[in-house]
């Protein structure tokens, strides 16, 4: 019914196998016409990047169908980026402007180290994502052309300032008085 009226599925395979709902169904998404997406939820009891989001649904995804579980092989590794890319802009109502390295499109851009040890050497660039990268090795990322990340450092002004707002919020929350506070 998903795929018939248009729709998406986005699947977040770390949490959802936490969190008890089984494993998560690629395979069966891919098998009904549906392109699933990945994504994150309930960040405070589990990764919120897309490494481990890939990773996870690759694992799963191949777990299921070694298991017959699922259909086929399982999602391959370029299946696995394409849902982590193009399958997002897409349910997203964006791929006229991001999900891929396309001319006319959004210059969204990560740049990744890939000579690190557990990484090099590469031999296929999309396993070396999906299996043994993570955000450690996201050197420089562009959104919109415009430098986000640089030499594996955030360039927002604001960032500390942030991080101090979301520490006061986390104290508050938890009834922490901050440092330095007597009363």
């Amino acid at each position: 019914m998903i795929a018939d009226t248009g729709g998406s599925l986005s699947i977040a395979p770390a949490i959802e196998t936490v969190m008890g709902h089984g494993l998560p169904q690629l395979t069966a998404a891919a098998d009904a016409g549906l392109l699933p997406t990945l994504s994150t939820d309930v960040e405070v009891s589990g990764p919120g990047d897309m490494f481990s989001q890939m990773r996870s649904a690759y694992q799963f995804g191949r777990f299921a169908a070694l298991q017959g579980l699922a259909t086929g092989d399982g999602p391959t590794v370029r299946d696995i980026v394409r849902y982590a890319t193009e399958a997002g802009a897409q349910a997203l109502g964006l791929s006229d402007r991001i999900g891929s390295l396309t001319p006319g499109r959004q210059a969204d851009l990560q740049i990744l180290r890939a000579d690190r040890p557990g990484v090099a050497p590469v031999h296929d660039p999309y396993a070396a994502v999906v299996q043994a990268m993570d955000r450690a090795d996201v050197d420089t990322v562009l959104v919109a052309g415009a430098v986000v990340k640089q030499s594996g450092r955030l360039t927002h002004p604001g960032l500390p300032a942030l991080i101090d707002q979301a520490g006061a919020v986390r104290d508050r929350l938890l009834g922490r008085r901050p440092a330095g506070n007597t009363r």
